[in-house]
């Protein structure tokens, strides 16, 4: 509900007919497209989306959960990540083309990994070039991203802004990366509230009625049963072997009831795991199937960590186990067993399940507190939607010049990234606009007059030079509010001369106007005296 109304909607497309009216080849499209399961339904099963849309984009005075930084900007969503969390460069480039494609301005990017993935770079860079910009988290590890990059943050894109997280005491967050060079600004990232994905239940079983009507089990050496010796929960659990050891040669299994998930969406299984068998040797496995017959193992995400089967001996307590469901999406018959398989060596204790719940989305408000530089990124992504909304036509360039010069100097931050500061949405969104009309004159052999228009907003303007193409710039002169000139009488003949004009106020700096003028040589015309001349270029 608090960002149902800032969803973007694709209006080149037929809700429900079945065609790919605008021809994209994304079949109704109408509001985004699903990477993982190639639907038209982006729902949201991890959360982590939806948590980030809120920060950016949930509705504000409208009494209802939390606000986003960006009351009215359009949510596009775009799901890469599985789950568990997890995608592949592939979908993620398809989804930044799809971006592209249907005009989005800027995308966050609240994910990444150590590997430099030469297409990922190729199509962040075509985002750039199509004026996207495109804010990254910096990762969670607290590592130095110059010493050991964090992809995409970490690409030299002029489009990247790459955001480190900082706590309610605006110190860096003890989990964020940095990197002088390759971090470039502070956001909240510790303890953030936002929208949290609605979920209901779609079945589940605590085993406390004692029985196992609704179950089926069999196989070979079949001792599937509930057991009162441990549980997650209340006073019974189901075991492979019901309190004792297994047998060898097992090859058995418990089924749950069918499942109808017809109309459901981002559906999961959960259930709560303990136990122990020989490793790789004796499996523990997640099945399904939608006739019974044909069944499909399960990948299974336990504290992070996948797994195609569970064993060993490092499960001696009670831990969540998931698995996504997504693709029986609408299924009116799903079929779900828990199946172990040993061999003829070695036995344990076995294992022991409890509180197995499937779950859907739902459209019920939720919200949550988490953490991350994943929660610091979308509030930059936020601030540059605030920017694009005040200012029309500014440049995917600009947008980052101001989100970067507003930047509030923080002591945390010092030397861990490059603006040294905490975004400040107030100083982005006040600081005075890029000077323009920029151009230079040689009006002698020893000065070049400088004009440009004046700008809003502005206390003052700052000019620093540098020449030639190896030298530093440096400051030549300090003006008030309201000028349009400066001539600069210091420079020498045969020589290139690079100036920088820079607006500043009370919030900070604006982006800087540049301009180049050489200084030609005084030319003696021959004979005497005459035909002298000057000429000088600019370039804006």
């Amino acid at each position: 509900p608090d960002l149902a109304d800032n969803i973007w909607s694709n209006s080149g497309e037929i809700a429900g007919n079945g065609i790919d009216d605008d021809g994209n080849g994304y079949v109704d499209d109408v509001c985004g497209w699903d990477f993982v399961d190639n639907d038209n339904d982006p729902t949201d099963p991890y959360g982590h989306g939806t948590h980030v849309a809120g920060t950016i984009a949930a509705m504000g005075d409208n009494g209802t959960g939390t606000v986003g930084v960006c009351w009215t900007a359009r949510i596009m969503p775009l799901r890469f990540l599985n789950t568990f969390g997890y995608g592949t460069v592939a979908d993620e480039i398809s989804a930044i083309e799809y971006a592209i494609a249907n005009g989005a301005k800027v995308i966050n990017a609240s994910y990444g990994s150590s590997g430099f993935s030469q297409p990922e770079y190729d199509a962040i860079e075509d985002a750039g070039a199509a004026g996207i910009l495109f804010v990254a988290a910096a990762g969670n590890t607290a590592t130095d991203n110059d010493a050991s990059p964090f992809y995409p943050a970490s690409y030299d894109l002029a489009n990247i802004v790459s955001v480190a997280a900082t706590d309610q005491d605006d110190k860096r967050a003890s989990f964020s990366n940095y990197g002088v060079t390759s971090v470039d600004v502070g956001a909240p990232g510790k303890n953030v509230y936002s929208t949290k994905p609605g979920r209901q239940t779609v079945w589940s079983d605590d085993f406390e009625d004692g029985n196992m009507d609704d179950w089926t089990t069999g196989g070979t050496e079949n001792t599937w049963g509930l057991t009162d010796q441990v549980s997650s929960s209340g006073t019974y659990s189901l075991a492979d072997s019901s309190g004792e050891d297994y047998e060898n040669g097992t090859a058995s299994w418990a089924q749950a009831p069918v499942l109808n998930l017809t109309s459901r969406a981002g559906t999961k299984l959960q259930f709560q795991l303990r136990g122990a068998s020989e490793s790789y040797k004796d499996l523990l496995y997640v099945q399904t199937s939608t006739d019974g017959s044909t069944w499909r193992n399960q990948t299974i995400l336990i504290d992070e960590d996948l797994y195609e089967s569970v064993s060993g001996t490092e499960f001696g307590q009670w831990t969540s186990a998931t698995v996504d469901l997504g693709s029986y999406d609408g299924r009116d018959t799903v079929y779900v067993k828990f199946y172990f398989e040993t061999d003829g060596e070695n036995v344990y204790d076995g294992w022991y399940i409890d509180d197995v719940t499937v779950t859907a989305a739902s459209a019920d408000a939720d919200y949550q507190f988490m953490q991350g530089t994943s929660m610091a990124t979308p509030h930059v992504a936020g601030l540059a939607g605030l920017i694009l909304s005040r200012f029309a036509g500014i440049s995917n360039t600009e947008v980052k010049d101001r989100i970067l010069n507003g930047a509030e100097s923080k002591a945390s931050l010092s030397g861990k990234v490059s603006t040294g500061g905490r975004i400040n949405a107030f100083n982005s969104l006040t600081l005075p606009s890029k000077p323009t009309g920029l151009s230079a004159t040689l009006t002698s052999l020893t000065s070049i007059r400088l004009t440009w228009n004046d700008v809003a907003d502005e206390e003052g303007y700052r000019i620093e030079r540098k020449a030639g193409e190896e030298g530093a710039f440096s400051r030549v002169a300090t003006l008030g509010s309201d000028q349009t000139s400066y001539t600069d009488n210091d420079v020498l003949a045969g020589r290139v001369y690079y100036y920088r004009l820079t607006a500043f106020n009370g919030s900070g700096n604006s982006s800087s106007a540049t301009t180049t003028v050489y200084a030609v040589n005084l030319t003696d015309g021959g004979g005497g005296g005459g035909g002298c001349f000057l000429t000088a270029t600019g370039r804006p």
